[in-house]
């Protein structure tokens, strides 16, 4: 299970990782990714995937499991997983094939993608808050 201090809860986090960070489709999974002092995750799982919660709630369960048991490997940050229709035939051996290539393929610095903090500032003149 997924401890509570690295789960991604609040809706606005939510909505601004989906809105400002990377973003990568690998088969029938989103993954956004924004660049934070922490490492947190949540997967949301729409119903046009499924409209039975319990195969809902499997792809969320294997997306947790298999992220959880790559924590040292992935950069810190906000992780937002959005599985699209054709996700319920995800295997768990399929999620840490996933995670893998995820690894490999988001960026070492993500800050580029964040807005400035101020309308007259440079693009990278900001710093960590």
């Amino acid at each position: 299970m997924l401890k509570k201090s690295l789960r991604l809860v609040s809706e606005r986090e939510i909505a601004r990782v989906a809105k400002v960070g990377w973003r990568k489709t690998l088969g029938s999974v989103k993954v956004f990714f924004l660049s934070e002092k922490v490492l947190k995750m949540t997967v949301v799982v729409p119903s046009q995937v499924s409209k039975k919660a319990t195969r809902r709630n499997r792809i969320k369960r294997l997306a947790r499991e298999t992220f959880r048991l790559s924590l040292t490997k992935l950069p810190v940050g906000y992780w937002l997983i959005k599985p699209q229709s054709g996700s319920f035939d995800l295997t768990y051996e399929n999620w840490q094939s996933f995670w893998q290539e995820i690894i490999k393929l988001v960026p070492k610095n993500n800050f580029d993608t964040r807005p400035p903090a101020h309308k007259g500032l440079a693009k990278n003149s900001f710093t960590r808050p």
